[in-house]
């Protein structure tokens, strides 16, 4: 395989004109940038660029809007003048808006769980005949709901029976476990809840009194779940179609945001004088003509290139670093 001949450019130019200069003539050309300090060490009064990156953390920030959205990350066309504020107006609506729609989604799939918990826990009072309403709003007695282990009940049943201030009725009789209620005056529940605490007796809690019999509860309950359901798909609905108009703004925001930053990261490359940038890179021989003549635009410019056999301490690379759109892409396509 045949090596291709590069050369080192070194740029310099006025320091304001940094960042034109990498946008206009660097960011989407095979560069390979090298650290001018360390190339220039022998020159004095040389200090490193400021590496400030403002567009670093809306970056981040985009990733995670488009995770949110649930849109993979591409390329798409972008206006590079676009103001960076606008980005941020943007971002903060759409966030607000896709965690909007996050949240009542999850509201929902809670009340359908609660709904499905108390569902499961009201099969175990199906041996009661009456209305459950009538349970949770006695006054002058009270009313328990759980369950203890079946070799307590089995062993205890009888000591249970005798105590003359509870009253316990089985609803459903497991392998290991024992559904039921039991009752108790309210001036002895304290003693008596005691002493079911001691025979491990597990009270349920449920989230809100059920209506009428268990049959009419569990309907109500499963027809919330129903309702439920619905509403999370409308969600979801909504999430869809945002996510599809949104799309092309999110990753043309991501490209420049992308774009932006990648030309912010050549500045950890560069180096300064008190008025003077300098910047080192390779490319290939052939390119050099393409670049210069992009350099011609900025006449305050000066730009020297060396073959690899004139520059000591530093080799070209094997590989040269992509354009900007190289490296946007190069994700999806490895």
């Amino acid at each position: 395989m045949s090596v291709v001949p590069m050369k080192l450019l070194t740029i310099a130019g006025p320091l304001e004109r940094f960042d034109d200069v990498v946008r206009a003539c660097v960011i989407d050309q095979e560069f390979h940038p090298e650290n001018a300090l360390q190339l220039m060490r022998g020159v004095g009064g040389l200090r490193p660029l400021d590496p400030e990156n403002p567009y670093a953390a809306m970056l981040r920030r985009a990733v995670e809007v488009a995770d949110e959205a649930g849109i993979p990350l591409d390329y798409a066309p972008f206006d590079p003048d676009a103001p960076l504020e606008d980005q941020s107006a943007y971002f903060d609506g759409l966030l607000a808006r896709v965690a909007d729609l996050h949240r009542r989604q999850e509201e929902l799939e809670h009340q359908m769980d609660e709904a499905r918990s108390m569902v499961d826990q009201l099969q175990n009072l199906r041996g009661l005949d009456v209305k459950l309403d009538e349970l949770w709003g006695l006054d002058h007695a009270r009313f328990r709901y759980g369950y203890l282990p079946r070799e307590t009940y089995d062993g205890f049943r009888d000591a249970m029976d005798a105590e003359e201030d509870l009253f316990f009725v089985p609803t459903t009789l497991g392998a290991r476990r024992v559904y039921g209620v039991y009752f108790t005056t309210r001036e002895a529940h304290h003693r008596v809840d005691s002493l079911m605490n001691s025979l491990h007796f597990v009270r349920i809690r449920l989230e809100e009194p059920p209506h009428g019999t268990v049959d009419a509860a569990t309907a109500e309950l499963n027809a919330r779940v129903t309702d439920a359901q619905k509403a999370v798909e409308e969600v979801q609905a909504q999430l869809d179609k945002l996510r599809e108009e949104e799309k092309h703004r999110i990753l043309a925001s991501y490209a420049y945001l992308r774009y932006h930053s990648e030309c912010c990261e050549m500045r950890r490359y560069g180096c300064r004088s008190r008025n003077t940038f300098y910047l080192t890179g390779w490319v290939p021989a052939a390119s050099v003509p393409e670049v210069e003549q992009k350099l011609a635009a900025f006449p305050e410019l000066s730009c020297v290139a060396d073959t690899a056999d004139d520059v000591e301490h530093v080799k070209p690379p094997t590989k040269l670093k992509n354009s900007f759109l190289g490296r946007v892409f190069e994700p999806f396509l490895e």
